[in-house]
């Protein structure tokens, strides 16, 4: 039996229906030495053209082992009957085979339903190689750490490079290969820098001296591993993956874990955190989503529920009192956005270089426990020193008491960091346009035949 998962959109997992392996369907020329096969048909469903669309699979294989499928898979494009790149997971045995995850990429129209057919079960195929403009590298430019930690990475592709802090694993640096290709920078200088702080939380009561920092603080980011309590590496061609997890430092009763997720060919980074109370905690703020850049950008553009568009010149302050939009600023430089806001971009209006933050997923179990808002984003405007966004999930913007947190809140979300070019003229198509590839997943479905 093999059963399937798709992953419609980064990090989004679908199970489909069990379904009986196909050992004699129509081979394709020199297929022939491939004993079983199974076809599938990805639909797309948006009338949106897709390029490169990453495309993962959960597949249960029978009479099989981990070791032969990383030598005898193959994917097979049935419209143009070319083998397209693919990346096999770690498999996990089972009784009678094994489940495994699968990742390739696809092209299609709008409205296409491609198939596409899954060969294996040939126990003379080499172990293939595949070239692909995914790439990493140990990461240079930071502080030097000895050994070197495997999380010490460059990974980049044709468009986007990211270079992970080679002591805690946090994204540190960003580049848009496609616009200026200048690295993007903020906490911490260049030699030590994070673009991405959290997720984070802050126990009023509970001051410590933060790494490398020298003052007492309530304050706890992940970028604060040192290093991570665990953590895991996946490198391949079609998909890099760096995940890592544990406890908080000093606030040990709360659980966070981080993922980062880069494709082959795909102007974006996926950010998937998970934070669960394993205790009762008493909190002021916990937030993730939070991504500062020192320089770079000089505009913003959000986007509201109700699909109005909004923006701010970031190099204006704004000091407490001031109104923006017709909501007054309580917050020094800090505009309070619409809960559950869509997306976020910060561009540059002579470069057009533009990143943005698309929420894709959010999950709490908290609400029903505890009085919870929606999660809140903000903007926090410093004009040229820095400019950053972030999301508030349990706590207010604003100081108020700490909250009662119970043992068993938990917290799942996904962000999808884009790239985009933006000048501030018309609307920002690009970024249009892969909220509407992020909101309309492809469907996948099993050739039954």
């Amino acid at each position: 039996m093999i059963r399937f998962a798709s992953l419609l959109l980064p990090s989004i997992s679908v199970l489909l229906a069990l379904a009986a392996e196909s050992p004699g369907q129509a081979k394709l020329g020199s297929w022939a030495p491939w004993k079983k096969s199974v076809t599938i048909h990805v639909q797309e469903p948006g009338n949106l053209p897709r390029q490169a669309e990453p495309v993962e699979l959960e597949l249960r294989f029978e009479g099989t082992t981990g070791e032969r499928l990383s030598k005898e898979l193959r994917v097979v494009d049935l419209v143009t009957e070319r083998e397209v790149p693919a990346q096999l997971h770690a498999a996990t045995p089972e009784k009678s085979g094994v489940i495994a995850r699968l990742t390739f990429l696809a092209d299609l129209k709008p409205k296409e339903t491609r198939a596409f057919r899954i060969y294996y079960d040939n126990p003379q195929a080499e172990k293939p190689s595949y070239k692909t403009d995914l790439t990493t590298a140990p990461v240079t430019g930071f502080e030097k750490i000895e050994p070197p930690r495997p999380f010490g990475l460059t990974v980049q592709n044709e468009q986007v490079r990211a270079d992970f802090h080679p002591r805690s694993g946090q994204l540190g640096k960003l580049a848009f290969l496609k616009g200026t290709g200048k690295l993007l920078t903020f906490v911490g200088g260049d030699l030590d820098s994070k673009v991405h702080w959290g997720p984070d939380l802050r126990n009023r009561n509970r001051l410590f001296d933060p790494p490398r920092k020298g003052l007492d603080r309530g304050w706890e980011y992940t970028h604060y591993w040192d290093p991570p309590p665990q953590s895991s590496v996946e490198l391949g061609p079609v998909r890099f993956r760096l995940k890592r997890w544990g406890p908080f430092t000093h606030n040990k009763e709360v659980f966070c874990s981080v993922t980062y997720t880069m494709y082959a060919r795909q102007p974006y980074l996926v950010v998937d955190t998970e934070m669960k109370t394993l205790a009762d905690y008493e909190v002021e703020f916990l937030r993730d989503d939070e991504f500062g850049f020192k320089f770079g950008f000089n505009q913003s553009l959000w986007k509201e529920k109700s699909g109005k568009i909004k923006g701010w010149d970031l190099r204006k302050l704004i000091p407490i009192g001031s109104v923006v939009h017709g909501a007054k600023v309580e917050a020094n430089g800090i505009i309070e956005l619409e809960p559950d806001c869509p997306w976020i971009t910060f561009y540059h209006d002579e470069t057009a270089e533009a990143v943005a933050t698309i929420h894709t997923q959010y999950h709490n179990t908290a609400v029903g426990k505890v009085k919870m808002d929606p999660p809140m984003s903000f903007i926090h405007v410093n004009g040229p020193a820095h400019n950053y966004w972030g999301r508030v999930l349990a706590g207010k913007l604003h100081r108020l008491p700490q909250a009662q947190l119970p043992k068993g809140c938990e917290w799942r979300t996904q962000s999808v960091i884009l790239f985009h070019q933006y000048d501030g003229k018309g609307e920002p198509t690009t970024l249009n346009r892969y909220e509407d590839l992020f909101r309309h997943p492809l469907k996948i479905a099993l050739d039954k035949k």
